[in-house]
């Protein structure tokens, strides 16, 4: 479930004004949502609470070994000071975008977060952003959170988004923003899907980025894995079945709509 300690810190820091009331929408949950993720995260709070026993036990013997005792003393001190900074880091990414949203954008996220598909979305994008792993990631997920109402993607196109955006680094979500630019105008202006050139990737990404054509590279290949890029051109769709319409080998991909959809989902629009 969402932080109380983040929550109390996020209604200590934006006492009384506007601003509360819409982040308190995001983050609130009611008793249905609770009691559903209660019951899925169950097979998780075992696992947690033998992790729990094994650390008391590991602290107890450290107790008898001075050398042990200031490294568990330390590694605890260090838990709480990353758990903190992401927090405070997440908070000033809300503030900073909810501070530029406009009264009709504000309006339609409080309907879409009043639903109990938008809540289950809001858990799932808190509960990663406020994992430390996912730190050089927290503005992306900000960015899908404030995208959350778009009609365009299905709810489970969304969640999907997220589990992209936690399995890939940085650096392949960088180089995806360098193919957005390069081929989504493509997209509308041919009548085919806009081939992806790893050569001309290269390029943009080491003049945008400084990346080297070896991390380049390596980073469209596993954009590629993840099934972001695609070598099907079309799908053929009838009442009865879909099937391919035509495809590629294997070394040839393309920027495709769903690419377009998840660019776009985790981009600052506002």
């Amino acid at each position: 479930m969402v932080h109380s300690s983040w929550l109390k810190v996020t209604k200590e820091r934006m006492v009384g004004g506007p601003n509360l009331l819409f982040l308190h929408a995001i983050v609130s949950t009611n008793n249905f949502v609770n009691e559903l993720m209660n019951k899925e995260n169950i097979r998780t709070n075992r696992l947690l609470a033998v992790k729990s026993g094994l650390w008391g036990a590991v602290k107890s013997f450290a107790k008898r070994v001075p050398l042990w005792g200031d490294l568990v003393e330390g590694l605890e001190k260090c838990q709480d000071s990353i758990k903190e900074q992401t927090r405070i880091q997440m908070l000033g990414h809300l503030e900073n975008r909810i501070n530029n949203l406009n009264d009709e954008f504000k309006n339609k996220l409080q309907e879409y977060f009043n639903t109990q598909e938008g809540q289950l979305f809001c858990i799932k994008i808190m509960e990663t952003a406020l994992n430390a792993e996912y730190m050089d990631k927290q503005e992306i997920f900000v960015n899908a959170l404030f995208n959350a109402s778009d009609r365009n993607v299905s709810e489970d196109e969304k969640l999907r988004f997220i589990d992209l955006i936690r399995h890939l680094s940085k650096v392949a979500l960088n180089v995806l923003y360098a193919i957005y630019e390069k081929y989504d105008k493509q997209l509308e202006s041919t009548i085919s899907l806009p081939q992806i050139i790893i050569r001309d990737v290269v390029t943009e990404t080491h003049q945008k980025f400084q990346y080297s054509p070896e991390l380049t590279d390596s980073a469209v290949r596993e954009l590629r894995n993840i099934g972001l890029f695609s070598n099907v051109l079309y799908w053929n769709k009838s009442s009865s079945r879909i099937s391919e319409g035509q495809y590629v080998n294997d070394t040839s991909f393309f920027y495709t709509l769903y690419t377009r959809r998840f660019i776009k989902f985790i981009k600052q629009i506002q």
